[in-house]
Order: C-alpha cells, then sequence, then structure tokens
C-alpha cells in the first residue's frame, strides 16, 4: 500500500516537471519566432527607404538569406508574396559570394561575425546593400541589427558612407525607425586601428619569411654539399665495384679447391663423431654409479649431524620455556596498567589528530584564497596598463581630430588662393595669345600675384608649424623611452597640439619656464600629463562662454630638481569631491562619456614612471592647481 502512494506521487511529480518544461520551450520558441518577425519587418522597411541604381530596369527584387536555412525559411513565409514598388520579391538561401553579388540585398546572421569583414569586402562594388547582425566591424557595415539585452527591443546603426560608396541612396526618414548613424571620425579611428593591427602582423609576417628564406639559403647550401659528397662517393663505389668483381672472380676458383676439400673432411668427420659418441655412453655410466655411491655417504653424515643438534635444542627450549613462564606471571600484572595509559594516549591522539586536519583545511583555504588574490592582482595590473594604453591612444586621437580641423582652414585658403592664381595667369596668357595684353593688365597681374604669394606663403608656414607641434608631440606620446627632454619647448608643443580642439573657448594658456631647462625624463610621460591636466580644465573648470580665463603652467628651481605647478582659473572643485579625484572610475561627467581614468591614470605615471608625488589643491570659484616634482632620471 505504502509502495503504491509513493509510486503514484513520483508520477504525478513527473508529469508536472513535463508541463513545466513544455511550457517552457513553448515560450522560448515564441521569443525566438517574435525575434525574427521583427528583422523580417526591419528589412522590408530599409528596402522601402533604399534606392539602387537603374531599379527602374528590374523585373524582381532579390533578397538573399547567407547560408541560414531556418532565417531563409521565415523570411520565405513572410516576404515571398509581398512586392517592393509593383516589383514581385524574390527570397534565396545564398552558398556563395558569387551568388551574393547577384542579389539586391544580403542578410548575415551573426554566427558569420568572426569572417563578416573578409564577406563585406568580396561583396564590395556591387551595388549589394549588406545587412548584418550586431556585428563589431563598423567600417564595414552598412546597416547592422542590434538587440538591448535588457529591454529586448531591436535597434540599428548605419554607415551611411559604405552605403553611398555602392551607389545607394538612403531617404532622411529612415533614421525614424529606431536608428542611429555612426560617426565618420569614429569609423575612421576604428579603421586606422585595424590597418594599424594589419601593419604589425605584416611586419611580424616579413621578419618571419625572411628568417626562413635565411634557413631554406642554409639548408640548400648544405644540399648543394651532399650533392658533391655523394658524387664523389658514387666514383668511389664504382671502382670499388670493379675491385670486387676481380675478388669475386678469385674466389669462386678457391671456392670449387675448398668444395673438394670438404667433401673429403665430412666422411672422416663422420667416422669421428660415431667413436667419441660411444665414449661418451660409457663415461656417462661409470659417472652415474660414482655419484650415487657418494650421495648415499653423504646423507648419513648429515642425519648425524641433525640429531645431535636437535637433542641440543630441546634442552635450550626447557629452559626457555621454564622463563617464559615467569614472564608471563610478570606481564599479567603489567597489563591492566597498560591498559589504562593506552586509552589515555588514544584519547589525546585523536583530539591531536582532529586539530591537525583543521589546521590543514585553514591551510588550504588560506593557500587557495592567495591563489585567488594574486590572480586577480595580476589581471589588475594587466587592466590597468591596458587602460593606459587605450587612455593614450584616445589623447592621440583626439589630437589628430583637432589639428586636422585646425589645418582644413590654411589649406583650403592655399587651394582657393592657388586656382585664383592659375586664373590669373591663363587670363594674362590668353591676352597674350591675343597680343592685347596692356602695361595695366599685366601690372593688375604682377600685385594680384604678389599678394596671393604672401597670402599662400603664410598659410603655408601656418600649417607646415601645426604639422611640426603636432608631429613632436605624437612621436613623444607613442612613445616611453628616456631623451634628453627642453622641457620649456615640449610645453610649448603641447599647448600649440591643444590649442585647435578649445579654440572656441576664450583661456589663455601661458607658460613661465627658463629656456635652459633640459631633463634626462620621459617626454610622452610627460605630455600625457599635461595633455590631461588642459582637458580636465577645459571639460569641468571652464564653460564655452567662458570670458578672461587662464592657465598658468610654472616651472622654478626647487633644490636639484624642478617644480612644476599648473594652475586655472576654473570653477574649482567642492571640498566633498577634491579626496576623490585621484581614484579610478570616479567622475562627474559620466553622462557626457567620462572614464574616471583620466587623473588616475596621470597619478601612476607621475608616481612609477617620473618618481615623483602629485600635490593638488582647489576653491571654489578660484580654480584648481596641480604641483609635481620633475627628475633627472635614469635607466
Amino acid at each position: 500500500m505504502i509502495l503504491n502512494k509513493i509510486h503514484s506521487s513520483l508520477c504525478i511529480k513527473i508529469l508536472i516537471i513535463l508541463f513545466l518544461l513544455l511550457n517552457f520551450s513553448q515560450l522560448s520558441a515564441a521569443e525566438k519566432f517574435k525575434d525574427e518577425q521583427v528583422k523580417v519587418a526591419l528589412v522590408y522597411n530599409f528596402i522601402n527607404h533604399i534606392t539602387w541604381p537603374k531599379e527602374n530596369l528590374k523585373n524582381t527584387f532579390t533578397i538573399g538569406i547567407y547560408n541560414d536555412p531556418s532565417l531563409f525559411k521565415v523570411f520565405y513565409l513572410a516576404l515571398e508574396n509581398r512586392t517592393r514598388k509593383d516589383k514581385k520579391i524574390q527570397i534565396i538561401n545564398v552558398h556563395s559570394i558569387d551568388e551574393a553579388k547577384a542579389t539586391d540585398v544580403i542578410y548575415f546572421s551573426k554566427k558569420y561575425n568572426q569572417e563578416f569583414s573578409t564577406l563585406a569586402n568580396n561583396i564590395r562594388s556591387s551595388a549589394t546593400l549588406v545587412i548584418s547582425e550586431e556585428s563589431t566591424e563598423r567600417q564595414d557595415i552598412m546597416i547592422n541589427l542590434t538587440k538591448d539585452a535588457q529591454s529586448s527591443t531591436f535597434s540599428f546603426e548605419v554607415n551611411k558612407s559604405n552605403i553611398i560608396y555602392e551607389k545607394l541612396a538612403m531617404s532622411k526618414d529612415m533614421l525614424l525607425l529606431g536608428g542611429t548613424e555612426l560617426d565618420v571620425a569614429t569609423i575612421y579611428r576604428e579603421t586606422e586601428a585595424a590597418m594599424l593591427k594589419t601593419k604589425q602582423r605584416e611586419v611580424a609576417l616579413n621578419q618571419k619569411l625572411y628568417r626562413q628564406e635565411q634557413r631554406l639559403a642554409g639548408t640548400m647550401q648544405k644540399i648543394q654539399q651532399m650533392n658533391q659528397d655523394l658524387k664523389t662517393k658514387s666514383r668511389q663505389l664504382l671502382t670499388n665495384r670493379r675491385e670486387l668483381d676481380l675478388v669475386n672472380n678469385k674466389l669462386g676458383n678457391q671456392r670449387k679447391i675448398i668444395t673438394n676439400n670438404q667433401q673429403k673432411s665430412l666422411a672422416a668427420a663422420k667416422q669421428l663423431i660415431t667413436v667419441e659418441k660411444n665414449l661418451k655412453l660409457e663415461k656417462q655410466a661409470v659417472e652415474i654409479e660414482k655419484s650415487a655411491h657418494q650421495a648415499v655417504i653423504k646423507r648419513i653424515e648429515s642425519n648425524k649431524v641433525i640429531l645431535k643438534e636437535q637433542q641440543l635444542n630441546l634442552a635450550e627450549q626447557t629452559e626457555q620455556l621454564n622463563q617464559k613462564n615467569l614472564a608471563l606471571i610478570k606481564h599479567s600484572q603489567t597489563i591492566d596498567t597498560q591498559k589504562r595509559t593506552i586509552t589515555i594516549v588514544s584519547i589525546l591522539i585523536i583530539i591531536a589528530v582532529s586539530v591537525t586536519i583543521l589546521v590543514i583545511i585553514l591551510f588550504v583555504k588560506n593557500k587557495n584564497t592567495t591563489r585567488k588574490l594574486s590572480h586577480a592582482l595580476k589581471n589588475l595590473e594587466i587592466s590597468q596598463n591596458q587602460l593606459v594604453e587605450s587612455e593614450k591612444m584616445a589623447a592621440l586621437g583626439s589630437l589628430v581630430a583637432g589639428v586636422a580641423h585646425e589645418i582644413n582652414t590654411p589649406i583650403g585658403i592655399c587651394v582657393t588662393a592657388s586656382s585664383h592664381l592659375h586664373d590669373s595667369v591663363s587670363f594674362l596668357d590668353q591676352k597674350f595669345q591675343e597680343n592685347k595684353m596692356t602695361k595695366n593688365t599685366l601690372r593688375k597681374f604682377i600685385d594680384e600675384s604678389s599678394q596671393l604669394s604672401i597670402l599662400i606663403n603664410k598659410n603655408l608656414n601656418r600649417a607646415a608649424e601645426l604639422i611640426l607641434s603636432f608631429k613632436r608631440v605624437s612621436v613623444e606620446q607613442s612613445s616611453e623611452q628616456l631623451h634628453n627632454l627642453r622641457v620649456k619647448e615640449t610645453l610649448l608643443d603641447i599647448v600649440t597640439s591643444s590649442k585647435p580642439k578649445f579654440k572656441h573657448y576664450d583661456v589663455e594658456i601661458i607658460i613661465n619656464c627658463p629656456d635652459d631647462i633640459v631633463l634626462k625624463s620621459y617626454p610622452g610621460i610627460l605630455a600625457q600629463i599635461i595633455a590631461n591636466f588642459i582637458n580636465n580644465s577645459f571639460e569641468h573648470g571652464f564653460d564655452e562662454n567662458v570670458s578672461g580665463g587662464v592657465i598658468n603652467i610654472t616651472v622654478t628651481p626647487k633644490e636639484n630638481n624642478y617644480l612644476l605647478r599648473f594652475q586655472d582659473n576654473g570653477k574649482g572643485i567642492s571640498p566633498e569631491i577634491l579626496p576623490k579625484i585621484l581614484e579610478p572610475f570616479f567622475t562627474t561627467n559620466r553622462e557626457y562619456g567620462g572614464s574616471g581614468l583620466g587623473l588616475n591614470i596621470v597619478y601612476n605615471l607621475i608616481r612609477n614612471k617620473l618618481d615623483s608625488e602629485v600635490n593638488y589643491g582647489s576653491i571654489i570659484g578660484d580654480g584648481t592647481w596641480f604641483e609635481l616634482t620633475l627628475k633627472n632620471l635614469k635607466k
């Protein structure tokens, strides 16, 4: 009865679990089906907002799904009977790049994200719209679907430059569907970083190829030497074979003589063997009889010795038995006392073993904890180094953007002036060919040419100064080697390179530093520190409508070193926030993209690289200041 109850309750539990699993699988399938339908709807909206070249000549509109049968089935069922601008939509499952180029739209699911860059580049220049799914290769995408993990909503990113490159036109209302257009500067920086990695890989492969070529050359030399050795050995082998043939001829004659002698000796040997066998049989019979007599004599003598030994042993054993009886009486008395001591000792041993086991367990736990902590510390150090490098590259990227924007003005003026000068020369040449050139025309041309040449020279000098200062600062920021550092010249280059980024601010940067200060230090580290100070002053201390803003960078002697003081007259920092500004990931500007790592990286660079300390302070309304010591560093 009890077994039947247990069996029935177990069956009920199993049925409940199966019901829950069935409902869960149906829910997950429904959610997946909903996601696929959203993708179909977005793709249908995309094609209605994109215009293809010569699309009026098309009879059908082809959408390709790259090697994904399940997704192809969903698109086929949803769009096969639909039309676009009175043209039937055709859904095909694509298996190769050639088939993809023949489509109007090609859709790559996220399982092809690792090879997406290669696939997209192979489809280029085919007037095909490429739609990807959660791809990180932003420089290669056209339209990229993304999904928010928390809200489970879809959005998309648009790389308009790639769409225009394929001679496709995008309507202005497309972004209203919930998408965002990627920033060209961001794509440029990502492309530049990818090209740098490719160059580094190419250099490494070229070095590896050079080493392999050297090894191959050495191997070829060895093979040539071996071929020469083989030729000499083959010649020796031919001579040896000729000598061997002569020896074989001589041996053939001698073998005939030897075979005749062997036949005679075999007959004599057979007779000797029969005689020797008979002698051996007779000797064996004699030896067997002698060994039998000797064995009997030895047994008798050994038995006599054994009997004497046994008699002596019996006497000794009787004495030992008497002594053991007396010892047993004494042992019976001591057994009781030993039992008591054994119980006490066993209790103490159990306590000691339990204590040692507890200590071992605690030691193992402590060892595992220290191993995990050391591993976490190593990961933190690696992350810190990576963050320093990324911050450095971000600073260089912003510096490139600012200098590129600033240099655009003088280069544009030079282009305009040169085109005007070209038109003036053409006009003068026409007058000369027509014999209508007058003195006033020539004077006017000379005046305009001198003014235009002065304008071109002035703007080219301005562009050259910007490029030179950017070159020095960028080279210094990308290297971490000790150099003889001219402090004032380095500070001027950093300020000149930073001005284009903040030229809309009414802020003056003043440098007070003797011209003759030369230090053995890291120019890139110093450039990164001063650039971070300047960025923080403009981002947190000044507004764009500020007037009369001043940043003072002062360098003064201090014993055998120099004291660098950076001070602005901006908003200042509140006393509640001031003690936290050097902590990692602390920022008051996170909603505008602040990472909270700038001053923490500066603090680590000053401590670890420049072997100095950071002093700082701030007053609300009067600005903020930082002080550090510049030393002559050694390797």
